[in-house]
């Protein structure tokens, strides 16, 4: 442990309570030093390392007289989170490339959290489902599919997520039933994807605030 990790993990003590204990070790020093007197060859040595000890308190003891400042750089993201689950390519490819830049461009705007996750191994309807599955029990409050697999995941598995929202990008629009969290984006050009999923992010941040002003 670094001597910066050893002070921050230090019980917290008032500015009275560190000038009362400071003196007490010096006081306790000078006690210690008075026998040793009668040894010249350990006075020297041991009076070294008792006033290496006060020092060393008066070093680890916090002062908190002055409040501790929050870094201006650190950014403080809002309790929700907005996630994208994608083909194996991962958002090098559109339509997903289009939908996370819509994505961060609503974080930037909420402060929600975005994130991303490619299907990874068997692209087939169950595997996809796995990961969806995952991201709705971690939390994610709107969940985005780009791709044919990742698409049909949300349509089949979005009744078993009843409060979480399901944006798709072009799902197959022949399919006969449509849950009712089931949202689709239809469109191509990578700008109106982008403004599109921007646009339903803020919509479904503010809604979500509005209903639960704690978050």
């Amino acid at each position: 442990m670094t001597k910066r990790n050893a002070r921050n993990n230090l019980p917290r003590r008032t500015p009275d309570r560190k000038r009362a204990i400071l003196p007490r070790l010096h006081n306790a020093a000078a006690h210690a030093v008075r026998p040793l007197r009668a040894h010249p060859r350990w006075s020297t040595a041991t009076a070294a390392a008792l006033a290496g000890l006060a020092a060393t308190a008066a070093i680890l003891l916090p002062d908190h007289g002055q409040p501790a400042s929050i870094d201006p750089r650190t950014r403080l993201f809002a309790n929700y989170r907005a996630c994208l689950l994608t083909g194996p390519d991962g958002t090098s490819t559109q339509p997903a490339q289009a939908a996370w830049t819509g994505m961060q461009q609503a974080a930037n705007t909420t402060n929600e959290r975005v994130t991303t996750q490619p299907v990874t191994g068997a692209q087939t309807t169950v595997n996809a489902t796995i990961y969806l599955n995952t991201l709705a029990m971690q939390g994610c409050g709107i969940i985005i599919t780009a791709g044919t697999i990742p698409n049909q995941a949300a349509r089949t598995d979005a009744t078993a997520f009843p409060h979480t929202k399901f944006l798709a990008i072009n799902p197959d629009t022949n399919a006969s039933t449509k849950p009712g969290n089931f949202t689709a984006i239809i469109a191509t050009d990578p700008g109106t994807i982008s403004t599109s999923i921007d646009h339903a992010l803020l919509d479904d941040f503010q809604s979500h605030t509005t209903a639960s002003p704690g978050h």
